[in-house]
């Protein structure tokens, strides 16, 4: 029986980054510092929260992204910050968080 070579796993030297964009900039530091927590609870240390506002995405270098965090703050304008983060970011993970009260409202 022939078995497949296995590669090894070559991890980058810098750490990773899960990219969180976020209009309001109080709202973009609460994601990041939770953000921050689950990675240190998990133990998950390759990974690296950065916050970044919307507009100054071209700054950053996205081969490090591993995935984005939408905020709440651009829940009322989520298609425009996909529709931006998809400029820099074309064919990577986004997730999106959603304030408190759409969560309610579905009760």
């Amino acid at each position: 029986m022939n078995h497949p070579k296995k590669q090894n796993l070559v991890l980058p030297k810098e750490p990773v980054h899960i990219v969180i964009v976020d209009f309001r900039p109080d709202r973009r530091a609460a994601l990041v510092g939770r953000t921050s927590e689950v990675l240190r609870q998990t133990d998950l240390k390759r990974f690296t929260p950065i916050g970044l506002d919307l507009f100054n995405l071209e700054r950053f270098e996205w081969s490090l992204a591993i995935g984005v965090i939408i905020g709440s703050g651009c829940q009322e304008n989520l298609t425009q910050a996909v529709q931006t983060v998809r400029e820099f970011f074309p064919s990577g993970d986004i997730a999106a968080v959603l304030g408190r009260e759409k969560y309610l409202a579905r009760r």
